[in-house]
């Protein structure tokens, strides 16, 4: 199997907008450490659980073991939809 050009080219857009998204989150001082942009989704509010940390931030999480969590946390958009990233430490 060879990758088409249009799906080369889909891959290096999604990757260049991948990198623009971890820039305005790194500009705004969110740390993305176990995070991917790549599985970055939008919501809606009823979808969206976990306690409020301030400054327009959500985190529902879970501990697994002494120091593990997993969860996602999610960020209010424009629109009232939430933009929301899976994280895993």
């Amino acid at each position: 199997m060879r990758i088409p050009k249009t799906i080369r080219e889909a891959v290096e857009q999604r990757n260049k907008l991948n990198k623009e998204i971890e820039t305005w989150f790194e500009k705004q001082g969110v740390d993305l450490y176990g995070m991917s942009t790549d599985q970055a989704y939008i919501c809606e509010r009823e979808k969206v659980g976990g306690k409020y940390q301030g400054d327009g931030e959500i985190c529902d999480q879970m501990q697994h073991g002494e120091d593990s969590f997993s969860g996602t946390y999610y960020w209010e958009c424009d629109n009232g939809q939430y933009l929301a990233m899976d994280f895993w430490l």
